[in-house]
């Protein structure tokens, strides 16, 4: 949204994204987008991020996101990065599930796991949530070979490496868990 570098356009492709220009956020545009990256004049409204379902990030390039846009992000399981590292951060998250250097998340710079499918959960930070998690683990019979947890007061963010495949009711059982916010497959 607005003036991005040719640059930041370049990285994105360069990792083998779609890149969607537009001078503003439009409703249409914003259903679609599973990354956002804008000015801080033109970074989405908590109202907005409500249209967003498949968003799971935001960069504002030059500069920081507003405190509501951040609060409303954490809570819809969006993450926000600010300023002139923010589209490293964002492949970062999206390629290994890296919040390092975000705005509302815990950072946390998780290490590759050879050999595993990585699964990033997000949740309410209440508890019992990890409990739950893990007992989805056990009913379908998946071993954890790498399990990294960090949270907030409104969050937690869940990075979990197991050796093995998985089936379609696994993913359905980890979404209908109340406390998921959103669940993300990363490799």
């Amino acid at each position: 949204m607005g003036n991005v570098d040719a640059n930041v356009v370049a990285a994105f492709q360069k990792e083998g994204y779609q890149v969607d220009i537009r001078t503003q956020i439009e409703a249409a545009g914003l259903r679609e987008a599973g990354m956002l990256v804008c000015q801080s004049a033109h970074q989405p409204t908590p109202e907005m991020l409500a249209q967003a379902p498949k968003l799971k990030t935001i960069g504002i390039i030059d500069g920081n996101g507003s405190n509501a846009l951040a609060n409303d992000a954490c809570a819809k399981g969006v993450v926000l990065f600010n300023g002139a590292a923010a589209v490293e951060a964002i492949i970062a998250f999206m390629n290994e599930g890296s919040t390092q250097h975000s705005a509302n998340f815990p950072g946390f710079q998780p290490p590759r796991t050879a050999n595993a499918h990585r699964l990033v959960h997000i949740h309410h930070n209440v508890p019992g949530a990890m409990v739950n998690i893990e007992g989805v683990f056990a009913k379908h019979q998946l071993n954890i070979v790498a399990q990294f947890m960090v949270s907030n007061q409104q969050v937690g963010y869940v990075i979990t490496d197991i050796d093995k495949g998985y089936g379609p009711a696994f993913l359905k059982d980890l979404r209908a868990l109340p406390e998921t916010i959103r669940l993300r497959l990363i490799y």
